[in-house]
């Protein structure tokens, strides 16, 4: 007599960080920017909360006045001293990896759905889709290592080993992702995007600059930025205090933005038009922004200044 015993379900745990396969039907294309625009709300949703800007611009020097008040691990932190105990830089290494989970969940995604695609068309929207996402995965990595320099790269979101990678090595994984990005997204403006506001291969080639730049790659630096001015479109804004102001949103002088507005006292409303998010008023009351400026001379001996801009109000 042999007796042959089970456990009960409730060891049947759901992997975390992992697309339920089961429950998604990839022959369903015309869901195929649900993962893209899941990544986009991660970023909405975790990297603009209010400490990660501060840390962002604090080594600027063009928004800091001199006061302290009650941050002055941000005002440490400016000044390239770090104290392991402080949150913020938790959060940041929190969201921002948050993030590239859901970026590597939405590629492994998409690669489900390009299994079922049989048209060409199809299957270059699937690749133009992954590289929106590439894109959004090297800003998430470029964030970690203005802060952190070395970091892991998170390959797999069941990745065992978390050794923390050499910043070069870093740097090439974020320019990787940024050469298919230009290479397959859209060479558009976020303004002409079919989901209007999203990431292009212009915004893949102006944060490759920014890493190319910060490399000492300066013939590479330039090659790139000469495309963005000789092809890319853009145009500096004819009134700087309007760019700050909702009226402005996408604008031609914007490589990529992300607005947050929240109305204090009252209900918020999502006003989901650019992937990122904005709630709330009309136009902004007060805005902090993130300007990452480029600035480098080209063989015409004009100074060229790229705009990334990413911008918060409340």
């Amino acid at each position: 007599m042999v007796g042959v015993t089970s456990c009960s379900d409730y060891l049947d745990i759901a992997p975390e960080n992992k697309v339920p396969e089961e429950k998604v039907d990839f022959t369903k294309t015309d869901d195929m920017y649900q993962p893209v625009s899941g990544v986009y709300a991660k970023l909405r949703t975790g990297g603009m909360h209010w400490v990660i800007w501060p840390l962002s611009i604090v080594r600027d020097d063009d928004v800091w006045s001199g006061r302290i008040d009650d941050q002055a691990p941000l005002v440490d932190f400016g000044n390239f001293k770090y104290d392991n105990g402080f949150w913020g830089l938790k959060e940041l290494w929190n969201q921002y990896y948050g993030m590239i989970k859901v970026a590597n969940s939405a590629i492994e995604s998409l690669e489900g759905y390009a299994e079922n695609l049989t048209t060409e068309a199809d299957k270059k929207t699937n690749r133009a889709y992954q590289g929106e996402v590439k894109i959004l995965r090297a800003y998430a990595y470029y964030r970690l290592t203005q802060a952190f320099g070395p970091v892991t790269i998170l390959r797999s979101n069941t990745q065992k080993d978390l050794t923390r990678s050499t910043l070069n090595s870093v740097n090439r994984y974020m320019l990787e992702d940024l050469k298919y990005a230009m290479e397959n997204a859209p060479r558009k403006r976020p303004n002409q995007m079919e989901h209007k506001g999203a990431v292009t291969a212009y915004t893949a080639a102006a944060l490759a600059a920014k890493i190319n730049l910060n490399m000492g790659n300066y013939d590479e630096v330039e090659r790139l930025t000469d495309d963005i001015i000789a092809n890319g479109g853009f145009e500096l804004y004819n009134d700087f205090y309007e760019l700050f102001k909702i009226g402005s949103y996408c604008a031609v002088a914007i490589k990529w933005e992300s607005w947050y507005n929240e109305r204090r006292n009252a209900e918020k409303t999502s006003l989901d038009c650019s992937q990122l998010g904005r709630v709330g008023r009309e136009w902004p009351c007060k805005a902090s922004t993130r300007w990452m400026r480029l600035r480098l001379r080209n063989s015409m001996c004009s100074m060229l200044t790229l705009f990334i801009a990413f911008a918060t109000a409340f």
